[in-house]
């Protein structure tokens, strides 16, 4: 595992992001790819897990549709395995300053290739969803596959933490492209906009501050792209 630094630290701090290659074991990640899979082929879901139909055809259609599944590590030993890894616990809370870490939501998500824009996870601030949450937090984005600039990687908006909540995105919508959830977001406030897009090998796991303002475009790889996200 690569340990944080301070160094690491006080890049999280001035831009809102952390990007660190090889964090988790490949294997791990191959198992946990199947998870989408074998959750959607149990008779029934176990209780708090949640389906969410976002884009396409749906449960109908699950290969070719964007679907979220909430809390997904409650149905599958892998996604949990992946959820309580040492190295994400260590790196959060580095980050974040802390001594202890603890996850409140967790989610997947399954991309298929597509040229259709409304396929895509819009503009927008993790912070702004959690009217509950006291205080700041960081959310780990964990692709199942490695991620090239074609494979619908996440996009960082450099430095945006520092913002209030920018109103203007939309997260998972089917309005709007994503170009134009940004001219929104523009036209409401000043923002330089600087964009670092997350690639690399398999294990590569990329961290965000609850403010920072971030996104994914749709996925014009050959395969489906399927990532965890861990609050």
């Amino acid at each position: 595992m690569v340990a944080p630094t301070a160094a690491d630290g006080d890049f999280f701090k001035a831009n809102g992001f952390a990007v660190v290659p090889s964090l988790i074991d490949p294997e791990l990640l191959r198992e946990a790819y199947g998870a989408y899979d074998r959750i959607l082929a149990l008779k029934e879901l176990p209780k708090g897990v949640q389906l969410n139909e976002r884009a396409g055809a749906g449960l109908s259609d699950p290969q070719n549709s964007m679907i979220r599944i909430n809390y997904p590590h409650l149905a599958d030993d892998a996604l949990r395995r992946v959820i309580t890894d040492t190295g994400i616990g260590e790196w959060a809370a580095r980050l974040l300053g802390g001594e202890a870490i603890q996850v409140f939501f967790a989610h997947m998500i399954h991309k298929p290739p597509t040229p259709e824009a409304q396929y895509k996870v819009g503009w927008h601030q993790d912070g702004q969803y959690t009217a509950f949450f006291n205080g700041d937090f960081v959310t780990a984005w964990i692709p199942f596959t490695p991620i090239t600039d074609d494979s619908s990687p996440i996009n960082y908006v450099m430095r945006s933490h520092h913002y209030d909540e920018v109103i203007g995105g939309s997260s998972i919508s089917k309005s709007g492209s994503i170009d134009e959830l940004k001219a929104n977001m523009l036209s409401r406030k000043q923002i330089e906009w600087r964009e670092q897009a997350v690639t690399g090998p398999l294990g590569t796991v990329g961290f965000h501050h609850s403010m920072t303002i971030h996104g994914i475009r749709r996925n014009f790889a050959d395969h489906p792209r399927r990532s965890f996200t861990v609050h």
